[in-house]
């Protein structure tokens, strides 16, 4: 393009700008003229010319614009790189340059009628094409215009969006601040109405808190009260008591203790931030409704049917097959009953098997070890405080020890004491001592399986009255007396030779007939049973057991307790990991939508693989392979689930510091590295953590 040049004065120029610019580009316009002024002001040359060069270049060539002088009363323009992308080319723009004039002077600056000089733009089309694209000046304007607005509305919304967020922020600090307030405010408030503390009386004590002494006359807001005045406490909360299915909460208990039940010492489990449940009436839309509502709540006469449906409600029998709950608070009664929560028996043991053996029949014998406290267990080199996890730890060794004893034998059908009379009168290991042992085990809260015979649960309740036909060992002594059982002609068998051998063998002396029939049977039925025969050992056994009530209980609730004793009448259920990954409360780990909310994420879910991989058997080690029940022992420290059940749930959290799996068999709590969150990884960290763990494999 040739370049033409045009003689306009500062007034022609100005006019001509304001003509051909609306009000909305007043301001890139007012950098133009800035750059004219400025070049007059600044050149060296002749300031009766000046020369505004306003060349179209290559598409090398950028957008370069002068901001130096730029007022800042116009709204903030889009920077350089959006407004070249609204062009279609970074290197596509305008080039504003000042150039001095070819007849430069020396003399000094003064104002003459000044005059510019526009290259590469006509006089009478502001308009002409200036770059290769084909755009005007209005053109290149408006575009720049269009992306400064586009850019304009992202920034306002970008604004609108922060500000609702820090507002969001500022409302979840003041609700939780507000919050803290009114809960210490309700702490205190609870704290005040507390009465004075009695000397005496029922001992409740908040499991991993504090205790307070309560009368059977105590209003139950009194616990509600001590409960509330905790430093972890919240407003709503609901308290269960060992041993006691109905809960106590905050919006709706009333009566005293002895009310609810509570006339010993307990273990209370609370459960804090608990919502209070909102009681919805049905809405009366008819006059119908409204009588029946009026019904409901009437206090008068019933009518017939309303006291059958009652009657039947109240006479319906309790099932035989009684409710895991209903077990596990019967233990935890006996429990709080018999054990002294307050003070512990501490004994200290090695973990190998044969020789925790030795030091715990040594301990049972002793006068002043007793069995009424709570055991407190340290294993030998072993670091660790005992809040349950090592109790229940040795509670389970000990018992599969019990089991290998010379005492007791494996019949077919479950283990029964063996038939030594040596041992009645041996004071180093005896009979006693095993039901010491399991009534320890159980009220302590160790794994227990049905693994007793029948007869010998049987005879706790029942004594000699268990010996039947089926305790006779002895298959002539049986058959003889089969056939007397099923025999309806006395006249017969008096006279049989069998049967009078047999009847003067058990210094039996009466004439077999009708009315003599069923003593010669009990007679002959003691007489070859195995109960006569063990009598003295099983009378030794339960004797040990009782020194705990194991027998009066197990006389009073014999169709529970049989259950978890009697190999018979219990059955063992296999663990199953769907089982186990249900116990595990999952904790929630950084902020939502965070990285490390999504990391534990992940690791929750590689745990819950693992589970089922282990039920698989796809969890192997260089000697085997780890178990679901190994998972059981890793958590809680036993490999099978007690018959009390655990007294809280799981707890799956997560760690940036650590890099290996952690746990406490004590709180239940599993803590997992966020770092590891490839599956095959994972596994192979968690078979180490549980291989390598304390007593592996010696159970």
């Amino acid at each position: 393009m040739d370049d033409r040049e045009i003689n306009l004065t500062d007034d022609d120029f100005e006019e001509r700008v304001e003509n051909t610019a609306d009000e909305n580009r007043a301001s890139t316009s007012v950098q133009f003229l800035n750059a004219v002024r400025r070049q007059e002001n600044a050149s060296p040359s002749d300031p009766s010319r000046r020369h505004v060069s306003f060349a179209v270049g290559s598409p090398s060539q950028g957008m370069q614009s002068e901001h130096r002088d730029r007022p800042n009363t116009s709204p903030r323009r889009p920077s350089r790189s959006r407004v070249s992308s609204a062009l279609g080319s970074p290197s596509q723009g305008i080039q504003l340059n000042n150039t001095a004039s070819s007849a430069a002077t020396s003399s000094p600056r003064h104002r003459r009628a000044p005059s510019t000089v526009i290259q590469g733009m006509e006089t009478d089309h502001m308009d002409n094409t200036v770059d290769n694209l084909g755009l005007s000046i209005t053109e290149l304007r408006a575009i720049q215009d269009e992306a400064y607005a586009r850019s304009l509305v992202v920034d306002q919304k970008k604004d609108r969006e922060k500000n609702q967020e820090n507002e969001r922020l500022e409302n979840e600090r003041l609700q939780q601040q507000n919050e803290l307030e009114e809960i210490h405010q309700v702490q205190n408030m609870r704290r005040d109405r507390l009465q004075l503390e009695p000397l005496e009386g029922i001992v409740l004590k908040i499991r991993n808190g504090d205790k307070r002494t309560f009368l059977e006359t105590d209003s139950i807001q009194e616990v509600v009260n001590f409960v509330g005045s905790q430093p972890n406490s919240s407003i709503n909360f609901e308290v269960t008591v060992a041993g006691i299915s109905k809960k106590i909460n905050t919006w709706d208990s009333s009566g005293s203790l002895k009310d609810f039940g509570i006339v010993h010492s307990a273990i209370l489990e609370v459960e804090f931030h608990i919502e209070r449940p909102v009681v919805s009436h049905s809405a009366i839309r008819t006059y119908t409704d409204l009588i029946s509502s009026l019904n409901e709540g009437n206090d008068g006469e019933r009518t017939d049917e309303q006291e059958d449906n009652e009657e039947e409600i109240i006479d319906v029998p309790r099932r035989e097959n009684d409710t895991c709950e209903n077990l596990r608070d019967l233990l935890l009664s006996w429990r709080l009953r018999i054990i002294d929560l307050d003070n512990c028996q501490d004994i200290k043991v090695s973990r190998r098997p044969e020789a925790l053996w030795k030091h715990s029949v040594r301990c049972f014998r002793r006068s002043s070890f007793n069995l009424k406290k709570m055991l407190k267990v340290e294993f030998i080199n072993e670091s660790g405080l005992d809040e349950g996890g090592l109790r229940r730890d040795y509670l389970e060794m000990l018992f599969q020890q019990m089991l290998l004893s010379p005492l007791l034998e494996d019949n077919g059908n479950g283990y029964e004491v063996s038939y030594n009379f040596g041992a009645l009168s041996d004071d180093s290991l005896n009979f006693e001592l095993l039901g010491k042992m399991l009534a320890t085990i159980l009220i302590q809260g160790g794994p227990v399986l049905p693994t007793f015979s029948h007869t010998m649960i049987a005879y706790g309740i029942q004594g000699m009255q268990c010996a039947t036909i089926e305790t006779v060992k002895d298959t002539k002594t049986k058959t003889i007396i089969e056939n007397l059982i099923n025999s309806d002609d006395m006249t017969k068998l008096a006279d049989a030779e069998a049967i009078n051998n047999l009847m003067a063998e058990a210094g039996i002396s009466l004439r077999l007939n009708e009315n003599t029939k069923n003593g010669i049977l009990k007679g002959l039925i003691m007489h070859g049973s195995t109960v006569t025969k063990k009598q003295a050992m099983y009378e030794q056994f339960w004797k040990g057991a009782e020194h705990l009530s194991l027998r009066k209980l197990l006389i009073e609730n014999q169709g529970q307790l049989e259950k978890i004793l009697c190999h018979k009448c219990g059955s063992t259920e296999p663990l199953r990991a769907e089982n186990l990954v249900k116990l595990f409360d999952i904790s929630k780990y950084g902020r939502r939508g965070s990285n490390n909310r999504h990391r534990s994420e992940e690791v929750a879910q590689n745990f819950e693989s693992f589970v089922f991989d282990c039920e698989d058997g796809k969890c192997c080690y260089a000697d085997g392979s780890v178990t679901i029940e190994d998972v059981l022992k890793f958590v809680t420290g036993c490999s099978n689930v007690p018959p009390g059940g655990f007294d809280a749930r799981f707890i799956l959290g997560f760690t940036e510091e650590k890099r290996y799996p952690s746990v406490s068999t004590c709180t239940f709590e599993v803590t997992l590295p966020l770092n590891i969150t490839e599956f095959q990884r994972f596994k192979a960290v968690m078979i180490e953590a549980i291989v390598s763990g304390p007593g592996f494999g010696q159970v």
